[in-house]
This record gives C-alpha cells, structure tokens and sequence, in this order.
C-alpha cells in the first residue's frame, strides 16, 4: 500500500510516538510512506532518521494550504491508497482533500473526548476508517454518541526490536546518570502534570527512599509540576539521589536502566503506551487502572494495579517489590510475553486487515485481536549532587 501520513505537531509525545511508530512499521513491513510534517519539528527529524520520504512544510493549523498543498503533491506523486491522519485538526481538511483525490482517509484519536458534536457524531461515519486506541476509548466515545460501528480499535505499536532487555545498555545509562550498579531504580516516564499523580509519586518515594536508602529516583519529561518535584526532592533527604531527565529520542535506554517503572495516573488515560514500552524492554510496573492503562498490563502477573490516592501505600507497594527480586524477575518475563501483543509488526498487519475489512454498519466495532506471541541521554541536572 502507499501512505501519505500528515502531522502538524512540533513536539513528540505520546501521540506523536504514535505517529512516527505507525509510519515507520508501515514503511519497514515494505509499505511505501510519504509524510507530510512540521518543518524542523521533532516528529521530521524522528521520521528522517528512520529513511521515511518527509514532505517538510510549515503548518499554521490544520487547513494551512501549503500544507495541504504538499499532501496534494505527496498523494499524486505515489499515487497513494491512504491518508493517515491522528490530530483532529486535520480531520476536516484531510477528509475534503480525500474526497477530491480519491483516497481514503484514516484518523486516529488518541483522547477520549470530542467535544463537537458533528466531529464526534458525524465524522467517524465520513471517514473510511476511524480508529481508537484502546477498548476504553471507543467504550467511551460511544457513549457520548459516536457510532460503535464505525470505530475499530487498535493499540498503539511498540517496537519490540528496539524495546527490549539489554544488559549492555543498562550498564552504560546507568553510568552515564550515575547511578549505582547496586541501585534499585525506580523511574517514572512521561508528562510531569498533576493527573499523571506525579505529586502522589513524590510523596510515596520520599517515604519509600527514607526507609530503603539503596532506592533511586529517575524521572523522564516535562510539564507544569516539573519545577515542584525539583524543588520537593532538593529539600529532601534523598535529594542526590534523584535523576531529571529531560525528553530523548531514546528511550528504550532509560527503561533499560530501571528495576520498576510507575504510572500512577489519576486521570483517565487513553492507553499507557510507556507501561507497554516498559514491559517490552524487561521491567515490571505499578499502574493504577485509570481508563485505558489497565489495558497496558497483565494485572497481578507484569504489573501490580495501584488503587486509591494514599502515599504511604503506593510506598508500600514499591518497597514490596523492591524487597523482592525473584518476583520482579517473573514480572519482568510475563510483561516481555505480554508487550509482543502491542509488537510494532503485529499491530501494522492488524492495520491493514483493518482498511481491507469492509465497514460493519449496524453491528459491533470490529476489535482487531492480536495473536497471542510468545536518543542521547540528555541530563538536566542532579538535585543535591
């Protein structure tokens, strides 16, 4: 097949990811992928480096008509099958733009809400192929009225080559942060805001760090509490043993390093893409089961489910597994199993099954099943080192 994926964003968080991930298995299981991107964006320069076609443009919203322009460009130049789009600012645009060229488009939405009615209604039964990323998503999309059978989940990818245990790696970021090799390392990965709970995770590995002194802190992102968790940890008294970590191109790195991921959100997430990540590279979890992350991990057997809002028990939770090695170790094995179901070449053969299925009008979403498969480091700096 032939793609032509449009992006608009500058950053590259978690949909992004999902983005660059997506166009990066298509073009490696041998699809032909053009995408139309931010200029000078993290998201280009992710997809340059993978050897996609990037069509780079600057993009002032989603119907910028040099944009548009480009993708016009883009979709005759490789007579392409598809448009692929995951930013609902796009959706409009790049429908119009189908219609007049003859492809087809596919949208992603990676958040549980859309608040116009006629996007959230009438949008997904326009487009010919509408796609969520979890089972909680559609659940809830469909029940603030969107059309159950027009909307087709598909998991986020994780590439499964580039995730994974590496002994050798774990060694050298381990070293390059500092850290300990006797350390247990308990890191958090992702936007540092208050529904993440990384206020919560503050407090539970203060208490955590004051009874286990061989316990470390790495925490990965950015965000409004970022500036907070910097100044609660250089008044604490395991300040030199936190590591703030800004975003990298490389993650896969940072997992190697750690003993325990937590994801402690309070919000709803639509999926827990750093939890799939985490898994993938050898790493047991503490997840709460807010919306979508529980579907991330195999509650009880790659991770343990955090309920509530109490410090002092996700505290104990930490100590727990950290006072118990033989468990983290099977953890670490049943979330490496679980992770192959988000495999970045099982989720693109779902994809494509998906645009070749006809849609199912008046029954059940189709929920694409997956078979059962057996960046520099850039530190920000050390509080208190």
């Amino acid at each position: 097949m032939n793609f032509v994926f449009v992006g608009s964003s500058s950053r590259a968080w978690g949909s992004e990811q999902h983005f660059v991930g997506l166009a990066i298995a298509c073009h490696q299981a041998g699809h032909r992928v053009v995408a139309v991107v931010r200029a000078g964006s993290e998201v280009a320069s992710l997809l340059k480096e993978a050897g996609i076609d990037v069509r780079a443009t600057p993009f002032r919203g989603g119907e910028d008509p040099r944009a548009l322009y480009v993708a016009w460009q883009a979709i005759r130049g490789i007579r392409a099958d598809w448009l692929v789009t995951g930013h609902k600012k796009h959706y409009w645009p790049l429908y119009l733009l189908a219609r007049l060229t003859g492809v087809k488009l596919a949208a992603f939405r990676h958040l549980v809400e859309i608040r116009g009615w006629f996007t959230r209604v009438v949008f997904p039964r326009l487009a010919d192929k509408f796609f969520v990323v979890s089972d909680f998503a559609l659940e809830s999309l469909v029940a603030t009225g969107a059309p159950r059978e027009r909307l087709s989940r598909l998991y986020n990818e994780v590439d499964l080559q580039k995730f994974r245990p590496d002994a050798e790696c774990r060694a050298n970021t381990r070293e390059a942060m500092d850290l300990p090799s006797t350390a247990l390392v308990i890191g958090f990965v992702g936007r540092h805001e208050s529904g993440k709970g990384v206020c919560l995770l503050r407090k539970a590995l203060d208490l955590a760090m004051r009874i286990k002194p061989d316990i470390y802190a790495v925490w990965v992102g950015h965000g409004p509490e970022w500036s907070a968790t910097q100044s609660a940890v250089q008044i604490s008294a395991a300040a030199n043993r936190h590591r703030f970590i800004d975003w990298t191109r490389h993650p896969e790195r940072i997992y190697t390093a750690l003993d325990l991921l937590v994801a402690p959100s309070l919000a709803p997430e639509t999926f827990g893409r750093v939890v799939a990540e985490a898994q993938a590279c050898g790493v047991p979890v503490i997840a709460t089961p807010a919306g979508g992350l529980v579907e991330a991990f195999a509650a009880g057997i790659s991770g343990e489910v955090f309920n509530g809002f109490d410090p002092v028990e996700l505290a104990d939770r930490i100590l727990s597994l950290c006072h118990d090695r033989e468990r983290r170790q099977t953890m670490s094995a049943a979330g490496r199993q679980f992770a192959a179901k988000f495999d970045s070449r099982v989720i693109v053969k779902n994809f494509v099954q998906a645009l070749h299925q006809p849609e199912l009008h008046g029954v059940g979403a189709p929920t694409l099943r997956s078979p059962n498969i057996t960046g520099e480091l850039t530190i920000r700096g050390e509080s208190g080192a």
